[in-house]
């Protein structure tokens, strides 16, 4: 035992495969995505070193999306992995249990889109008198539009208001219309079915204006589904947001105090916000959205 050293015998595996992308991942970003491996390995894309990591229970994972041949092609991809039985590292892992190396577990490629949600954490704080919570969310974007990093982060609004639960018994009313046959809210529900998809595209490739018609359009469906699922404030605020927004709905169960507006630029959403909390006839709070960027 010599930390940190590593014995000049290092038993060393290597492996190679052949793989071909898919060409609907056509646009994609590409990642590499190695499940567990033990102890320490390094991997190539078509000769090209891409990554390497050390530790037998943790993931790695390396973006290739500028290293392989395009989708469309009919060349083969090469990846290339050595795998080292000891490193520096194999002093912070003696455990006792089977020394046993190599890649012991899953290695997979991933498709993503150009921007997506890497991570995310909530924390609520409960009020003392259980009136209330507050709730922050911090959400960890993987972006390589840079372009658009302000415009998808910092045009959101989310905003509490005072009202509770705004659809009364709306699940009854509505699997009571679809066992009716209701043609209109059965072609209201698979239109938000498709809305679902469209808009996560459309957030994911940072088209703010078509998310805002998404957003408009949910939020009629939501009305036809439920004609009281809003009320006088939440029309009068929707009406005073609008000059501001391209898109805003209800979010939550039932639309349960919640409203998420997307204003058209930052500056917009920076006056909305400051409008907002000047009128006192609006009884909202507002919510600050962190966001870490890669």
């Amino acid at each position: 035992m010599d930390p940190p050293s590593v014995p000049v015998d290092n038993p060393t595996g290597c492996y190679r495969t052949y793989f071909n992308v898919p060409k609907e991942w056509k646009g994609c970003r590409i990642l590499l995505h190695f499940e567990a491996v033990d102890f320490a390995f390094c991997a190539w894309v078509n000769g090209v070193p891409v990554g390497y990591s050390q530790d037998s229970k943790l993931p790695a994972e390396f973006e290739i999306t500028d290293y392989f041949y395009p989708c469309d092609s009919d060349e083969k991809i090469v990846l290339a992995v050595q795998v080292f039985r000891w490193s520096d590292g194999s002093y912070l892992e003696d455990q006792d249990h089977w020394w046993l190396s190599g890649i012991h577990r899953d290695v997979l490629l991933l498709a993503k889109p150009q921007v997506f949600i890497a991570d995310y954490f909530f924390k609520s704080n409960l009020a003392e008198d259980f009136s209330y919570v507050d709730v922050q969310v911090e959400v960890k974007i993987d972006n390589s539009c840079e372009a658009s990093k302000d415009r998808v982060l910092e045009n959101y609004i989310l905003l509490l208001f005072s009202c509770v639960r705004l659809a009364n018994q709306v699940l009854l009313k509505v699997v009571t219309r679809y066992l009716q046959r209701d043609n209109l809210l059965i072609s209201s529900i698979k239109r938000l079915a498709e809305l679902a998809k469209i808009g996560r595209e459309a957030l994911m490739n940072c088209d703010i204006d078509e998310l805002g018609e998404i957003m408009l359009e949910a939020w009629r469906l939501h009305q036809e589904l439920d004609p009281y699922c809003s009320n006088e404030f939440v029309n009068r605020l929707f009406s005073f947001a609008d000059p501001y927004c391209m898109g805003y709905k209800l979010v939550g169960a039932g639309g349960g105090g919640f409203a998420m507006l997307l204003a058209k630029d930052v500056d917009y959403a920076k006056e909305l916000r400051q409008s907002l909390e000047a009128d006192s006839s609006f009884d909202v709070k507002i919510y600050d959205w962190n966001v870490f960027l890669e």
